[in-house]
C-alpha cells in the first residue's frame, strides 16, 4: 500500500443498504481532502487540496515537503485547520495565512462559535483559542472530539466506543457498544472522529474491526456507521466492493445532509467516494482528471475528506 493509504489508516485507525437515488449536493460547497499527487519536480508528500462537489476541478492549498492531513473546516467555511509536522495549523481558503497554532496535536475540530479549536494530544482532548493562545484540557481519556452544530454536545471516542457529553461537562454517556459484538473471532471498534449531520441528529462513524483466521493471516476492515444520539446504529453505508478492499473510513456529510464523502481503501491504495446518506448511488469522486491537475492525478492516493459547511 502506498504512503498516503498508510497515512490515512494511521490517522483513522491509530490516533449494503438500498434506497432511492440521492439528491445533488449544494453546488457551492467544496470538499477538502488529502492527496499525494505532485506536479513535476515536486516531492510526493501529502498535501491539502480542495475540489468542487462533483470533482470537476481541484486546487492545492498547501505545498511543502512535509505531510499535511486531517483538514477541518471553520464554521464559516473560509479557512481550514489541519495537521502538519505534529502540530495544528490553519490556512485560509486562498492558501494564504498559514500559521501553526499548537504543537503536539492531531485531529483538529472547530467549535461552532469559531473561537476555539479542539485537538487530540496523547489520549485526551484539549482546546486552543483560534489565535493560538490559552491551551487547556477539555476531556480526559477522550480522543477525536467533535462539536455538534449547535455547540451544545461533544462527541468523542473513549475505549473504542462513541461517547457524547454536554459542552458544559455534564451527562457523559456511552452510546455505542460495538465492542460487545464478537462474531467468528472478529471484533469491532469505533475508531477515528465522528462527523455530525448538519441537523445534529446523527453521526457518521468508522466501525473498524479485525479477524483472527485459523491458519491464515489476520485481516482488518472498516465500514461507515450512522449513529443516532440514542445509539441506534446502521452500517453498510459505503463498503468494500470486492475482496481486495479493506473498507470504508472517515466519512463527512454534505451541507444538506443527503450525501457522505468517505475514504475507500484497497490494497492498491486509497480513493474518495461519495454515497447517499441512505446508502444509494455510491460512486468514485474522481473518475477523470479534474481541471487544475494532470492525468496522473487519477493515480494518486486521496482521502481524509471534509465537506465545506454553508451558512444558513
Amino acid at each position: 500500500m502506498m504512503k498516503l493509504a498508510a497515512t490515512i489508516l494511521v490517522a483513522v485507525l491509530g490516533l449494503g443498504v438500498s434506497g432511492a437515488p440521492c439528491s445533488v449536493a449544494q453546488p457551492r460547497a467544496q470538499i477538502a481532502f488529502v492527496s499525494d499527487f505532485a506536479a513535476s519536480g515536486m516531492k510526493h508528500d501529502a498535501e491539502i487540496y480542495v475540489t468542487d462537489a462533483n470533482g470537476d476541478r481541484v486546487r492545492a492549498l498547501t505545498r511543502n515537503r512535509v505531510d499535511d492531513f486531517d483538514p477541518a473546516w471553520s464554521p464559516d467555511g473560509r479557512s481550514l485547520a489541519f495537521v502538519r509536522g505534529g502540530g495544528v495549523w490553519t490556512v485560509r481558503l486562498d492558501g494564504g495565512g498559514q500559521r501553526r497554532l499548537v504543537a503536539h496535536a492531531a485531529v483538529p475540530a472547530w467549535n461552532p462559535d469559531e473561537r476555539t479549536i479542539s485537538f487530540t494530544r496523547g489520549g485526551s482532548t484539549y482546546v486552543v483559542q483560534s489565535d493560538g493562545s490559552h491551551v487547556r484540557l477539555l476531556l480526559r481519556n477522550a480522543r477525536f472530539a467533535q462539536w455538534s452544530p449547535d455547540g451544545g454536545t461533544i462527541a468523542f471516542v473513549r475505549s473504542d466506543e462513541l461517547w457524547l457529553e454536554n459542552a458544559d461537562g455534564s451527562d457523559p454517556r456511552q452510546i455505542t457498544h460495538v465492542g460487545d459484538v464478537i462474531i467468528d473471532g472478529c471484533y469491532l471498534a469505533v475508531e477515528g472522529p465522528a462527523a455530525w449531520s448538519p441537523e445534529g441528529t446523527e453521526l457518521a462513524v468508522t466501525v473498524s474491526g479485525g479477524c483472527s483466521i485459523p491458519g491464515g493471516n489476520p485481516t482488518s476492515f472498516g465500514s461507515i456507521g450512522i449513529v443516532t444520539r440514542d445509539g441506534d446504529i446502521r452500517t453498510g453505508v459505503g463498503g468494500p466492493g470486492d475482496i481486495d478492499e479493506l473498507g470504508s473510513f472517515d466519512a463527512d456529510w454534505s451541507p444538506d445532509g443527503t450525501l457522505l464523502v468517505y475514504t475507500r481503501i484497497a490494497h492498491a491504495g486509497a480513493e474518495l467516494h461519495v454515497v447517499g446518506a441512505d446508502g444509494s448511488n455510491d460512486h468514485q469522486l474522481f473518475t477523470h482528471p479534474p481541471r487544475g491537475a494532470s492525468p496522473s492525478f487519477l493515480g494518486a492516493q486521496t482521502g481524509l475528506a471534509a465537506w465545506q459547511p454553508l451558512r444558513r
